[in-house]
């Protein structure tokens, strides 16, 4: 058995989700390979996997024809849907939607798509996102669709012990993008150092990626934000942990701004690592951040509420360690490897794939 996984480019949630899906699956048997169509900062995470960066047609064909997979797992990029068929492979092709942006982009994908999807796909994969759930419901009906939650090695991925420091630091991982919402993550931050001035922002970018950098660069280089910010570029994921751990203990939290996240792999991460998370109500989220359970949430755009939730963080210490617990108990329990790789195994099965 053996499947080929199929993404743009190797960064952010789909690199992490990719990595450990594969890890996870070929130890259950499954023989697994990464296909993006080019380069990216994710590539130094990836060991022990298969992996190819290709961009014409002859070099796919090649490797199809080379491997003989018995399934393809295209993620988002519908438009190779057709060149893949062209190139003779026949089996089985599961169409899967991860992020895909703000709602408005993700209907437009996902409407799109339709003419590619119901003439090349044999099933649809996507997580339990409830704005994708519902888009795929309402445009494929009568399709085979399978939608569970994605996965986190949270045995790995875990707390790390480290020298505490002696002010609060917050912490965002992100692009330059609008979905990203780096505008609301500056201006939050910027009140919250107003309110507490010792305090340190842990910028963790991408700088392959992002169309707004002109406006990101501009914007952080103000006087108010001087002394106050670190910045972290293309971090390799083994070090997040680290970092996640560290900004835990410091008394600080994770901050996602997202206008929509189809999953929000940064969160999960920093929950797995005993970091609170303060969120806006990106979606994606909802299967894993219970607001005042596991996490702090705070509506789209309201940006006072997002600083109250903050320094209620930063003020409560009793609850905060009430949160970061159970937020990492959350996580082992419905986001587990094993999980995953049984409802995997059990679509590869309705496909009669495995």
């Amino acid at each position: 058995m053996k499947l080929l996984f199929i993404f743009y480019t190797p960064s952010g949630g789909m690199e992490m989700l990719n990595r450990q899906r594969a890890n996870a699956l070929q130890k259950n048997g499954i023989d697994c390979h990464l296909l993006y169509l080019e380069n990216g900062a994710g590539l130094q995470n990836i060991e022990g996997i298969s992996t190819h960066i290709l961009t014409d047609d002859i070099s796919i064909g090649n490797l199809l024809q080379k491997e003989q997979y018995d399934a393809l797992i295209v993620t988002s990029n519908y438009y190779l849907l057709p060149r893949l068929r062209q190139m003779g492979f026949s089996k089985p092709i599961i169409f899967e939607a991860q992020g895909l942006g703000t709602k408005e982009f993700a209907r437009y994908t996902i409407y799109d798509a339709i003419p590619y999807i119901r003439s090349y796909v044999d099933a649809l994969l996507y997580p339990q996102t409830p704005h994708l759930m519902q888009l795929f419901q309402e445009y494929y009906p009568s399709f085979r669709h399978f939608c569970f939650h994605n996965c986190i090695d949270s045995a790995q991925f875990t707390y790390q012990p480290h020298q505490r420091l002696t002010y609060p630091v917050i912490g965002w991982v992100g692009r330059a993008d609008a979905n990203k919402n780096w505008r609301a993550m500056l201006e939050i931050s910027q009140r919250l150092i107003a309110y507490c001035p010792g305090l340190k922002l842990w910028l963790f970018e991408d700088s392959y990626m992002g169309d707004e950098k002109t406006l990101y660069e501009t914007a952080l280089d103000q006087p108010e934000f001087a002394g106050h910010v670190v910045r972290h570029s293309n971090v390799p994921n083994r070090h997040m942990r680290d970092y996640y751990s560290i900004i835990g203990d410091s008394g600080g939290f994770l901050l996602s701004t997202s206008v929509t996240e189809g999953f929000g792999y940064a969160m999960v991460e920093a929950m797995c690592c005993l970091c609170p998370v303060v969120s806006s109500d990106s979606d994606g989220n909802g299967s894993f951040l219970l607001p005042n359970v596991t996490g702090k949430m705070y509506q789209q755009g309201d940006i006072s509420q997002a600083v109250q939730e903050g320094i209620y963080l930063l003020m409560n210490p009793q609850s905060r360690e009430a949160i970061r617990t159970q937020a990492r108990r959350h996580i082992e329990q419905h986001f587990s490897l094993d999980a995953y790789c049984r409802n995997f195994v059990s679509m590869l099965n309705q496909l009669d794939v495995f």
